[in-house]
């Protein structure tokens, strides 16, 4: 069994408690009304558990919190502090605009990234069926000739030997080495923030973690701070719900200065290669205005605005990238394959009186 739902689940199952909500209907009733009507029996199932358990008297977060998760981490926190503020209705109306979002990102995401995929596994099982099926028998016709072959044409029977041969192991020994290090960076914490380090400085990948991570955090604090949590209490949940290490010791940091007085704007300026230069711009005017929630929350939309920008400039360029190499590859056996059939060609035809 999954440990969540999926997203989609997730908000659509938001999308309908808070229409209710936004009703002016109670939270249980809604709940209830939600649960007659969900037509996936899981779900409704999962409902169920939901609604008995809120009704003797655990909180709402906790009776959410029962595998598999109908909502995450960040959900839940946000559910808890509504509890805990008296804003359970409100906060879920925000829960379901983010989760539409973060739905919406998804799926565009798996949009673009969908044509270059599929291009790239056909060409790549092109290639393969060149390499095992077409190249061994138009090979005979190569070598009767006896003659030197060209460079290309070695490398290409060398390659093509060798996934006849050593093929199946091959496969076997790079999954096995795509395994280890999935659980060397699983279970090695420095490791893994060595390698998000790394991932940090590489140019243009830098900026996008950097929009990404930034448009999370700046958003979940808006919905902490309009909660009626303090800055000290939403950079707490922050840092609890941040999975990147590199962000997390930030995070932590940044909360043990808040606490000891220093500004929250001066503190992320320390940080240039984890936050846009303008977050601690934009964060010293909120704290300037007393509205830093409100500034928080019109920050995350100029991210996510320049993150859509980055993203379409990013994938405008990976299409002809990836045409051109498959191109070259073609290019290649192509070459590898036509280039000893005309050598061989005109020596018969020099040799024929």
């Amino acid at each position: 069994m999954n440990k969540y739902f999926t997203l989609k689940d997730r908000a659509r199952f938001m999308k309908k408690l808070s229409f209710l909500l936004e009703s002016g209907i109670p939270f249980l009733q809604s709940l209830h009304f939600v649960e007659e009507r969900e037509e996936k029996k899981k779900i409704k199932e999962y409902l169920k558990g939901v609604t008995k358990r809120i009704h003797s008297g655990i909180p709402v977060h906790k009776s959410f919190n029962v595998a598999p998760f109908l909502l995450d981490k960040q959900s839940l926190s946000i559910i808890e502090s509504g509890e805990a503020t008296g804003n359970l209705s409100k906060n879920c109306l925000r829960l379901s605009s983010d989760l539409a979002k973060r739905l919406e990102n998804r799926n565009r995401l798996i949009n673009v990234l969908m044509y270059p995929t599929c291009v790239a596994l056909l060409a790549l099982l092109l290639i393969v069926f060149l390499l095992l099926f077409v190249f061994p028998k138009i090979l005979p016709l190569i070598t009767s000739g006896g003659q030197t072959l060209p460079l290309s044409t070695r490398l290409l029977i060398s390659i093509s030997d060798n996934m006849k041969e050593k093929g199946v192991a091959g496969a076997i020994i790079v999954i096995a080495l795509v395994l280890s290090v999935v659980i060397v960076l699983k279970r090695r914490p420095l490791i893994k923030k060595r390698v998000q380090f790394v991932v940090l400085a590489i140019p243009f990948v830098s900026r996008m973690v950097m929009l990404t991570k930034s448009r999370f955090f700046v958003r979940l604090l808006s919905l902490f701070l309009e909660s009626g949590y303090t800055l000290s209490e939403s950079l707490y949940y922050a840092e609890r719900l941040e999975k990147n290490l590199a962000y997390k010791e930030a995070f932590n940091i940044i909360l043990k200065k808040v606490k000891s007085g220093e500004r929250f704007s001066r503190l992320l300026g320390h940080y240039p290669k984890l936050f846009p230069k303008e977050t601690g711009q934009f964060v010293a005017l909120g704290e300037e205005s007393g509205n830093l929630s409100k500034t928080l929350f019109h920050l995350s939309i100029i991210f996510d605005e320049e993150l859509l920008n980055n993203e379409k400039r990013m994938f405008t360029l990976l299409e002809p990238c990836i045409m051109l190499f498959l191109g070259s590859v073609v290019g290649f056996i192509a070459l590898s394959l036509i280039s000893p059939i005309y050598r061989l060609t005109s020596s018969l035809s020099q040799s024929t009186p």
